[in-house]
């Protein structure tokens, strides 16, 4: 199996494994992102236009926000070399014709996989890689006895999608586009807040999953996100009642919830979009270290 190797990383393509040559750290592109780096080196140093990109990444018969998709990914990847002690720029936007990767591409074997042989030739080399590794277990003991450790790589920024909140109750109750728009005043408070850490897919990259019974699975895998905002309206004779979850994703595990009441007949959309908010700052420093 042929891995690549550019600039100061290597990407094995049969298991997503993006690292630096100097093998003291690596991560795991998600098959999406893996694929679009892939396509990358196919071409290096030469501009791969869009069409292109979403053709190898998403075929042809797949619904998705094409652009948002793309500018997740590539904003994924670009953090990954980031994380790895690389420089982001390494992957070029190009206005109005793509991207480019700038850096010289090399194929070469994968030296973890079997060699083939006769069977002295085998046998020797497996002694070799297994006093290889003894040698570095040592090495690995002594290591942690002085007290260092491996070098941690910086954690990525979560990814944030907020879907329009669900309207129940009196069918004549104004306004018909509450869910929406207490989902934009919440997406405007949060990006106010500028909560440490996190970024927000604005709602055009979400419209074409309205009403779809995988919208969770699909969003994380298509956008990127591992966040995702829901929660619903209520509304009765006495007033109102906004229900707020953020979820994981996958699997869509509630990670955190509010519930905000209230007496008027009329929703006062830019407060209750503030005071949700509030909320998850105040949750957010401890949220933000489980979610890691």
């Amino acid at each position: 199996m042929q891995i690549y190797e550019f600039d100061e990383f290597q990407f094995d393509p049969s298991d997503g494994r993006l690292a630096g040559r100097a093998g003291s750290a690596e991560v795991h592109l998600r098959p999406q992102a893996g694929k679009l780096l892939l396509r990358l080196l196919a071409q290096p140093q030469t501009v791969v236009d869009r069409d292109a990109l979403v053709a190898e990444i998403w075929g042809q018969n797949t619904v998705v926000d094409f652009e948002s998709g793309l500018a997740a990914l590539l904003r994924e990847l670009r953090q990954a070399i980031q994380s790895l002690g690389g420089n982001p720029t390494l992957i070029e936007t190009v206005p109005r014709r793509g991207y480019r990767l700038r850096a010289e591409v090399r194929r070469v074997e994968n030296s973890s996989g079997k060699t083939k042989g006769p069977g002295g030739r085998w046998k020797r080399s497996a002694a070799i890689a297994v006093g290889v590794v003894f040698v570095a277990a040592l090495a690995a003991v002594a290591w942690w006895r002085n007290g260092a450790g491996p070098e941690k790589v910086p954690d990525r920024p979560h990814q944030l999608a907020i879907l329009p909140l669900d309207r129940f109750g009196d069918p004549d109750h104004p306004p018909a586009q509450a869910g929406i728009l207490l989902a934009d005043g919440i997406l405007a408070a949060l990006w106010r807040t500028d909560l440490e850490r996190l970024e927000l897919i604005g709602r055009a990259g979400i419209r074409p999953y309205a009403g779809r019974e995988d919208v969770v699975s699909a969003v994380a895998a298509d956008l990127g996100v591992d966040l995702l905002m829901e929660g619903s309206i209520r509304f009765a004779a006495d007033g109102w009642q906004v229900d707020l979850r953020l979820l994981q994703v996958p699997p869509g595990r509630v990670v955190w919830s509010h519930t905000l009441e209230g007496e008027e007949q009329v929703l006062p959309t830019a407060a209750v979009a503030s005071a949700l908010v509030d909320q998850l700052e105040q949750a957010w420093p401890k949220l933000h270290k489980q979610l890691n």
